[in-house]
């Protein structure tokens, strides 16, 4: 449910991690990152980090 705004998104994907740091180290990781590149070669997509608490 949207609560505001016009977000529609038709997938929604979340990845969770016992700290941002590993996030944030899977973000950076080279691997990914040229998964990214091919991410963005064939798709549109928004990318978030939100911290929430345990």
């Amino acid at each position: 449910m949207i609560i505001e705004g016009d977000w529609k998104p038709e997938r929604v994907v979340i990845l969770e991690f016992t700290e941002r740091a590993k996030a944030e180290a899977f973000l950076g990781d080279p691997e990914i990152q040229e998964l990214f590149k091919v991410r963005h070669d064939t798709t549109t997509g928004k990318l978030i980090l939100v911290d929430g608490c345990t």
